[in-house]
């Protein structure tokens, strides 16, 4: 009885994430073509206002240059978003090679920072709840490392130990402290929620 209520469990919680997965495509789709649109639309405009001002120093051609800024800004800020949305990457590829993408865009990012990138065998067929987990866990490991510790050297550690998959982050920088006036602490909240969505 107890293993039958354990396969149910276990049926239950991938049947919520494919839900919930779809409900994220969806939005991710949404932000892309909506939000995609109107942001086009802005740097049109502003453009059009750059070459009409020619190369005055006004107010007008300060604000029409924070106009463009401010559009490629969001532009690049809702592509991050729609990218934790909807990890592109895992659409291609297995989890182990979604990483080493991840890792080598942060290396060409941050010369300045060693990233060290270590894969055990074992991981490339886990399942899409588990893989997409793992995939947005560690791309905000990374992300609050590079914004919060200072660290100057960042290890992402990728292996199955007992049938389960484990994701290790370490860096040489400082902790980090969990207090609501500590932005960091949102991070680690929603890898937990991540982690535990994926039956972890």
């Amino acid at each position: 009885r107890a293993s039958t209520e354990q396969r149910v469990s276990a049926a239950l919680t991938e049947a919520m994430h494919e839900r919930e997965q779809a409900q994220r495509e969806a939005l991710a789709r949404d932000l892309h073509g909506e939000l995609g649109l109107h942001l086009e639309a802005i740097r049109s405009m502003g453009e059009a206002m750059r070459q009409r001002i020619g190369e005055q120093d006004s107010p007008l051609a300060h604000a029409t240059e924070l106009i463009i800024a401010s559009a490629d800004r969001i532009d690049v800020g809702s592509r991050a978003i729609i990218e934790r949305l909807r990890p592109a990457s895992l659409d291609r590829v297995a989890l182990p090679d979604a990483l080493s993408g991840m890792v080598a865009d942060l290396r060409r990012a941050h010369p300045e920072r060693q990233f060290t990138l270590r894969l055990a065998p074992g991981a490339e067929s886990v399942a899409a709840a588990a893989a997409s987990a793992a995939y947005r866990v560690a791309q905000e490991a990374l992300t609050n490392s590079l914004r919060h510790s200072g660290a100057s050297a960042i290890a992402l550690n990728l292996r199955v130990h007992d049938g389960l998959l484990v994701l290790q982050v370490d860096d040489n920088g400082r902790g980090a402290q969990e207090s609501p006036a500590n932005p960091s602490g949102n991070g680690l909240a929603m890898m937990r929620e991540w982690a535990e969505q994926a039956g972890g």
